[in-house]
């Protein structure tokens, strides 16, 4: 069973059993989410072992369940796989990119998951912010998962994957200068 929820063929399943999106349907979040837990980059067909492309964008209407799928399943997936995973899960405001995250909190912290999975909860366990307690890479400073809004500065940490969930609103994006600002953070802050 552990296996299962584990590989890519499974990845639904667990997002459903895990709570993160007990609704989602093969249609169309089963089917594409292949395209996402996947995803490795682009190979450059002009150059052998060179990757393009690394970064992925899923773009989809509002009521689709994109957070819960893409972004809580997701990221509770793949601590289940390697909890010496580094995540930074952002949104517009810090406010907004820990409500996912204590969502992730929870489903790490429950019976099912432990169950599982073994239980992940240890002293660096704050709003925000969780350090697995199975990591076992001695070596890493970032924690497993952290919330951050746009504009804080995460210089020098070293993210295994950055999920940037609703970064761009009608605020940040009605003007130049938060348009320069935004990318700005993003070129270069993260």
């Amino acid at each position: 069973e552990v296996a299962w929820y584990l590989s890519e063929d499974g990845y639904l399943d667990f997002v459903r059993d895990c709570g993160a999106a007990p609704a989602a349907q093969y249609e169309p979040h089963g089917r594409l989410s292949h395209v996402v837990v996947d995803w490795s980059g682009m190979p450059d067909p002009d150059v052998p072992n060179r990757v393009l492309y690394r970064n992925k964008m899923v773009l989809w209407p509002r009521g689709r369940f994109k957070t819960q799928v893409f972004g809580v399943g997701y990221v509770a997936w793949l601590i289940a796989k390697d909890p010496n995973v580094r995540i930074l899960y952002a949104s517009e405001t810090n406010h907004q990119a820990v409500k996912p995250v204590e969502v992730v909190k929870d489903i790490v912290d429950s019976v099912w998951y432990r169950e599982r999975f073994g239980v992940h909860r240890g002293d660096q366990w704050r709003a925000g912010t969780l350090t697995s307690a199975l990591r076992n890479a001695t070596h890493l400073k970032d924690p497993t998962l952290l919330a951050a809004g746009v504009g804080e500065v995460q210089t020098g940490s070293h993210w295994d994957f950055i999920l940037l969930d609703d970064v761009c609103s009608q605020r940040n994006t009605q003007t130049m200068d938060g348009i320069e600002k935004l990318w700005k953070w993003y070129g270069g802050g993260m």
